[in-house]
């Protein structure tokens, strides 16, 4: 099985947008678009080119979907490319779960802390 070039150029592009989607987000938290022109053909065409493209930028989190199932493809694509060539031996292949699951296990009690609000904040505090 060949690596296919399209799928990693398509998950750079998935972390570009991703990128700019935090960007415009950002940035339209405070800022704001120009009003809405339609007094010419032109300035009607830039107004629908504007609205069109701050539509787009919205959609950004979806990239996030691309990049996930095309990391799963690509995970899927060398695990393949291993079992073509040999068996795959289990213990070996998971080597590196063994070694990470324990730290997953423990950061679940904080991480259910924060997300439950069990502890209060600064400004809670105060």
């Amino acid at each position: 099985m060949k690596r296919l070039l399209w799928i990693d150029i398509s998950k750079g592009l998935a972390i570009l947008f991703v990128a700019y989607f935090h960007f415009f987000r950002t940035y339209f938290q405070y800022g704001i678009l120009p009003p809405a022109d339609w007094s010419s053909v032109a300035a009607s065409t830039l107004t629908i080119l504007r609205l069109v493209w701050f539509k787009v930028s919205g959609l950004g989190f979806h990239a996030v979907g691309v990049f996930i199932i095309l990391g799963g493809w690509t995970v899927m694509q060398s695990t393949m490319r291993h079992a073509e060539s040999s068996a795959i031996e289990w213990g070996v292949w998971y080597r590196p779960g063994e070694e990470i699951t324990p730290k997953y296990i423990l950061s679940q009690p904080l991480t259910l802390r924060d997300a439950l609000g069990l502890f209060p904040t600064e400004a809670e505090r105060d």
